[in-house]
């Protein structure tokens, strides 16, 4: 996604969790080629295995592969191999943080699993300058509505 003329970047940051939590990005990889093993030989259907290593691989693509979040005077973006998401700033109902991550949550909810918030994490290195950022934004955008957010 390239970056719009009319939005420039305040602030961004880059998170790769496998890279960072090698032992558990190890774990992982031989849980899913484990899994992947069963089904190939209860299945015998090879047809079935890509699907799933397809399905195990995408279910924990935020964990796997790289994330880039761009926040600019409008909202954020997330940046991946598998999925961009936006968040406007004036669509934001709610920000939860925790120790790692982040959730912001949109005034409108959506149906499809997923699509109810934006999870934003914390690169290991430098995490309080994000979550400042974070917190910067979402306040001077939308306005501390009603005292929601609990970034500090």
């Amino acid at each position: 996604m390239a970056q719009h003329p009319s939005r420039p970047i305040r602030y961004q940051w880059r998170v790769h969790p496998a890279r960072e939590q090698k032992s558990k990005a190890v774990a992982a990889a031989l849980v899913v080629l484990a899994l992947l093993g069963c089904a190939a030989a209860l299945l015998r259907d090879w047809v079935l295995v890509p699907a799933m290593a397809l399905f195990l691989v995408g279910s924990l693509g935020q964990f796997f592969f790289p994330t880039r979040y761009l926040l600019d005077d409008e909202g954020i973006s997330a940046l991946s191999l598998l999925h961009d998401r936006r968040l406007a700033w004036r669509d934001l109902a709610q920000c939860e943080c925790g120790e790692r991550a982040a959730w912001l949550r949109p005034r409108r909810r959506s149906w499809w699993p997923g699509r109810g918030g934006l999870r934003v994490d914390f690169p290991t290195i430098n995490s309080s300058a994000a979550r400042r950022a974070l917190e910067e934004c979402r306040q001077r955008q939308a306005g501390d509505a009603a005292g929601r957010s609990t970034c500090d």
